[in-house]
């Protein structure tokens, strides 16, 4: 009896200062914004923040939702499904997934963002035959060392697990991915060969489908993090990059958002938005705004030629870096053959 007591005891003791010391202090730099601006503008406190509350936070918050997954997952929401052709988008189990088109005209992708290392807690991915991931493909945005190459590693013998099932993968990094920066396209290509890497270039894949990455994104706040193919804070993504996104695109990958719309963290890309209005890709996916995730319509213009753009944000995590929005599968029809 003395022993089952101590041990109570000592659990409620850890849960108390799991509370006082971790949850705590999250809770309330996140309801009070001044004290927190004040913590963040303090290099050595915000440092202490992060390792002892913050992180340990995400890690258990992570933990539970993967046990809650487990045993109480509603399997009518593992996919938002998105039509190009028709528009529209839906929340739908796997099984009730409509066939991929075998005309070739229609490539069936599945994309992905913001997964931070966190692949494995995704849904079981249907097949298709394109997987896009949009960025931020690492936890920390710390340079290239052992830690992140293993990183980079396990993300490739998990996009090389879907095999056949989805034949070609397309990876572009995100802010968080200093590594990739720091290593540069060609050795980061080396380490993903499961995948098709691009880095503000285009690419025709096998399935017809002519697609431009990028890994730009507005920089949101003069903090000493996660600032990977950024420029200086709230100026625009360069006009050198984007001027090399070609017309006749079927899908534009930015890890970046246009301006669509603002939320209390994030604001888009006004320029890239102009972008889009004039080369009117059949799609446009990104991430790397927590806020924002789902699916919008770029209306069609008054000429023939301003077509409607699908625009996805496909972010997959929230701010505390666990897996919460599912992956989008997006049919989309191909400009070519239109």
């Amino acid at each position: 009896m003395g022993g089952l007591l101590a041990v109570l005891l000592a659990l409620f003791a850890g849960l108390f200062a799991f509370l006082l010391v971790v949850a705590m202090p999250v809770a309330v730099l996140m309801a009070c914004e001044p004290l927190q601006e004040f913590v963040f503008s303090q290099p050595f406190l915000l440092e202490a923040y992060l390792k002892i509350s913050f992180w340990p936070y995400c890690s258990v918050r992570r933990r539970m939702l993967r046990f809650s997954k487990r045993y109480w997952r509603d399997s009518g929401h593992d996919f938002l499904y998105i039509d190009g052709h028709r528009a529209g988008a839906h929340l739908l189990s796997a099984r009730d997934l409509p066939p991929a088109s075998e005309s070739g005209l229609v490539v069936r992708c599945v994309v992905i963002s913001d997964t931070h290392g966190l692949q494995d807690d995704l849904p079981s991915l249907p097949s298709a035959d394109v997987l896009v991931l949009c960025g931020n493909l690492l936890l920390h945005g710390q340079g290239a060392d052992e830690q992140t190459v293993a990183q980079l590693a396990a993300l490739d013998r998990w996009l090389a697990s879907h095999g056949s099932a989805i034949p070609e993968r397309v990876v572009v990094a995100g802010c968080h991915d200093t590594a990739c920066e720091e290593l540069g396209a060609e050795k980061v290509q080396k380490l993903l060969p499961s995948a098709i890497y691009l880095q503000d270039e285009q690419r025709t894949l096998q399935c017809g489908l002519l697609i431009f990455g990028s890994p730009r994104s507005i920089q949101q706040s003069e903090l000493p993090l996660n600032r990977a193919f950024q420029s200086p804070v709230t100026d625009e993504l360069p006009e050198a990059v984007l001027n090399t996104i070609p017309d006749g695109l079927d899908l534009l990958v930015t890890h970046g958002s246009p301006l669509t719309g603002t939320t209390r963290e994030y604001i888009g890309s006004k320029r890239l938005l102009q972008k889009v209005k004039a080369l009117r890709p059949t799609a446009h996916v990104f991430g790397h705004c927590r806020e924002g995730f789902g699916a919008k319509s770029l209306a069609a213009g008054r000429l023939a030629s301003e077509r409607s753009v699908v625009l996805c944000n496909c972010t997959n995590t929230d701010g505390f870096f666990a897996v919460v929005n599912p992956p989008i599968v997006l049919d989309i029809p191909i400009q070519s053959v239109d």
